[in-house]
């Protein structure tokens, strides 16, 4: 079975996606999909906080590395 991010809940309210809108972390959003669905897989592994932003190994080109890592150490 194949989970895309609009499968993690069907009104936006994961964790891992609640905490991107908290933190306003998307700019362009290219490299969003991808970095949520790491958030929610390491979630679903037993990762919190900061244990998560090893499994996070994502390139964005806008650079909202600080932004996410604020909201990954959120959860």
């Amino acid at each position: 079975k194949v989970v895309t991010i609009e499968g993690l809940s069907p009104d936006g309210s994961h964790p891992a996606q609640q905490a991107w809108v908290d933190h306003q972390v998307p700019q362009c959003g290219y490299c969003q999909p991808g970095m949520l669905m790491c958030v929610a897989g390491a979630m679903k592994a037993g990762h919190h906080g900061s244990e998560i932003l090893p499994d996070v190994k994502n390139l964005c080109v806008c650079g909202t590395y600080g932004r996410m890592k604020t909201a990954v150490t959120a959860l």
